[in-house]
């Protein structure tokens, strides 16, 4: 047997303006859990595309199962036996489990596709797996982790022998993620090898045997997981220590800015009540389906409110039906899913932070090209956005320069009220640090800052109070001093209700 099951060797790959690898190995052992971990922008996501054969490297060798592999499009992979699992999951939420799962690999027989026999087969995969599936279920009835569970389940019933999977755990619960694990465990000693692509450190010393980290393009180092620790992945991967994840603030918070009573919205909401200051960062919290990522909405636009009263900066006012209500009122919204609902990926980083602020480069209608540019090299600049130029399509630059665009597109609008729905969710602790610093310097501006996410080290270390959710309903609002992660947990499971009046 060879030493690898993956040889990826001195891969070199360029891009109009940016060479994203520049020699870049990776050496994947069978039966192994291997981490590529590296900043936005480190070339991990290239490194992916090139396996994967939705791209074409410019030079290296890729040696797969001992066999020199010529790798041009997704079918020579997945033939090869590498799967992939991307963290938009590919499922076609309208078939069934097993319809999903035979896809393109159907048994048929004169040309009629044997539904009986693939169910059969389906199930017996499920089964073996101990995936509490069966081949009739739809998927838009799936959570996220039955969904990539279903999509394992594919990968072997196709023989990978490679596992590919972008930040599986990005959209899971804890429970779920642990479920996950242990199925990615029990793989792993029957010979499956898994290639695991996240920035959660929990992840990686949970499951992981070694790490490969990637810099601008390039090798830092590989590390077995039991011999290292995150300090010194930190600085493999941005090449310097970060002592504070979380940078110190010296903001004052001040006025009441939004007052929300007793609101009910058309999703999941019940009674939520809550006030946001000038100056305050308010923490959201709550498991999946708590109503989180409603409540943004809702604040948004987007969710009608059936009843309840909205005050802003001491005035009641009607209650935002469409997003342009909102905007035009002041609050503005980074959305949980950054590539669908955030940026226009077609179009360049000059014309995404523009979008929102038209007032601003326009005369009689007429946008004016010196000011638009003169506006986006400026956001550029303040925000560090790593682009070659501000003419590069915005779909090119990595997660967290999208974010940070996304930021000053909204900044821009002059928003009183900003909400945040997990705006740190798949990138890297670098680009993390930098989102952290600029929502202490938008609070120290003076801007009303709600910051929903599932991450609770990051709400305890950037918000001044905590509002826990659960089942659409505000449970209790904790005071920074008095939070800590158990009692967190505690109240958004249940264990402890103090209802907010």
């Amino acid at each position: 047997m060879a030493k690898y099951l993956l040889e990826m060797t001195n891969i070199r790959k360029s891009y109009p303006g940016v060479q994203a690898l520049k020699g870049a190995s990776l050496f994947i052992k069978p039966g192994e859990i291997h981490c590529l971990m590296g900043e936005n922008g480190a070339g991990k996501s290239t490194l992916i595309k090139l396996l994967a054969g939705a791209d074409l490297l410019d030079d290296g060798e890729i040696v797969f199962d001992g066999v020199r592999a010529n790798i041009r499009k997704p079918y020579d992979a997945r033939k090869l036996g590498i799967s992939f699992i991307f963290q938009e999951l590919s499922v076609i939420n309208m078939l069934t489990v097993e319809e999903n799962m035979t896809l393109g690999n159907e048994y048929a027989r004169f040309g009629v596709i044997g539904r009986k026999r693939n169910a059969e087969k389906t199930d017996q995969i499920l089964k073996e797996l101990h995936i509490k599936l069966n081949a009739h279920q739809l998927v838009r009835d799936l959570s996220v982790s039955q969904k990539q569970m279903m999509l394992i389940s594919k990968a072997l019933s196709e023989r990978a022998k490679l596992i590919v999977m972008d930040e599986p755990t990005a959209s899971l619960t804890d429970a779920e993620s642990k479920e996950l694990f242990k199925m990615m465990l029990a793989l792993k000693e029957k010979g499956i090898s898994f290639l695991l692509v996240s920035h959660r450190f929990e992840d990686i010393f949970t499951v992981g045997d070694r790490i490969t980290v990637l810099r601008d393009g390039e090798n830092t180092g590989v590390v077995q997981v039991s011999e290292t620790d995150k300090g010194e992945i930190i600085k493999l991967m941005v090449g310097r220590e970060l002592n504070e994840t979380f940078p110190v603030s010296d903001k004052v918070i001040g006025e009441e800015v939004l007052k929300v009573e007793h609101v009910y919205a058309a999703e999941l909401l019940k009674d939520v009540s809550f006030v946001l200051k000038q100056g305050q960062i308010l923490g959201v919290s709550g498991l999946a389906g708590a109503g989180k990522t409603e409540l943004a909405r809702t604040l948004f636009g987007d969710n009608k409110i059936i009843k309840g009263e909205i005050f802003y900066k001491g005035k009641r006012v009607k209650p935002m039906n469409t997003p342009e209500e909102a905007i035009k009122l002041g609050i503005a919204l980074l959305p949980e899913e950054r590539r669908s609902q955030g940026i226009v990926g077609v179009m360049t980083v000059r014309e995404n932070i523009s979008l929102s602020s038209s007032q601003l480069i326009s005369r009689w209608k007429v946008i004016q090209r010196k000011k638009d540019k003169e506006l986006a090299d400026k956001a550029i600049s303040r925000y560090k956005i790593k682009t070659p130029s501000s003419e590069q399509q915005i779909q090119y630059l990595s997660g967290g320069n999208q974010q940070k665009a996304i930021f000053s597109k909204w900044i821009n609008t002059d928003a009183d009220v900003i909400l945040l729905d997990e705006p740190t969710r798949g990138i890297d602790i670098g680009a993390k640090k930098e989102i952290y610093e600029i929502m202490n310097q938008l609070a120290k501006e003076g801007k009303a800052i709600m910051m929903f996410s599932s991450e609770l080290p990051e709400l305890l270390g950037m918000c001044d109070e905590i509002m826990v959710l659960r089942e659409g309903r505000v449970v209790d609002i904790l005071p920074k001093r008095e939070a800590t992660q158990e009692k967190i947990m505690e109240l958004s499971v249940g264990g402890v209700t103090h209802e907010v009046q």
